[in-house]
């Protein structure tokens, strides 16, 4: 984890001379349209590391972190909204979700999807994955753009926060950054593993999720 960090530390150095905020704006956009290869534990607190020497307003760069993460999410969604249900219609049994699953997760998100998207969007692991589950059950639009953006403005704001607080010691920023952060996506990938592996044993003994 510290040599991604590292690296991708490196590599936005490298442009730092380069960067304003169309490129945050696309950074934040690809974050979620990526899923993973850009994290946005490494672009939020890059982005503070230059508010703090002075190179952009925090508020601006909140705002234009926010909008990018939302334009991509709301891509996410919509692909997930057009084919997901089809996709895991036809090929879901290669992962273990049934129609009866589907039905089940669609009937959730009506009557709770409001709190699963904003809890999802604070919680590692779910923030990447959130908009695809929601956009299989049709959740409605506006809903998920709202609870959405609810959920990601206080991650946003404390990522951004403290990386402009630690200052322009880029060296200290990397080490906060992975410490809260990068070690918390860590652990949540490790519950999201083993849930992932009780799913499938459930499945192979047809003692499915949605019900005993």
């Amino acid at each position: 984890m510290s040599r991604i960090f590292e690296f991708s530390f490196h590599w936005l150095d490298q442009i730092g001379d380069r960067v304003n905020y169309l490129i945050f704006f696309l950074l934040s956009l690809a974050d979620r349209v990526t899923l993973v290869l850009i994290p946005s534990e490494v672009v939020v607190p890059f982005a503070g590391f230059l508010v703090a020497q002075g190179k952009f307003a925090f508020w601006p760069m909140l705002a234009v972190i926010t909008v990018g993460t939302l334009l991509g999410e709301a891509i996410l969604f919509w692909f997930s909204l057009r084919g997901g249900r089809w996709f895991l219609e036809k090929y879901g049994k290669y992962l273990f979700v049934s129609k009866h699953d589907l039905e089940h997760v669609e009937e959730l998100f009506k009557k709770h999807g409001g709190k699963i998207v904003f809890w999802g969007r604070l919680i590692p692991v779910a923030r990447m994955l959130i908009a695809i589950p929601a956009g299989v059950a049709k959740m409605r639009t506006s809903t998920f753009l709202f609870y959405t953006l609810l959920g990601m403005l206080p991650y946003n704001l404390a990522l951004l926060y403290i990386s402009f607080v630690v200052g322009d010691n880029r060296q200290l920023l990397t080490e906060t950054t992975e410490k809260y952060f990068g070690r918390f996506d860590l652990y949540f990938a490790v519950v999201f593993a083993i849930l992932v592996i009780w799913y499938i044993y459930r499945h192979i003994k047809n003692k499915h999720i949605t019900h005993e």
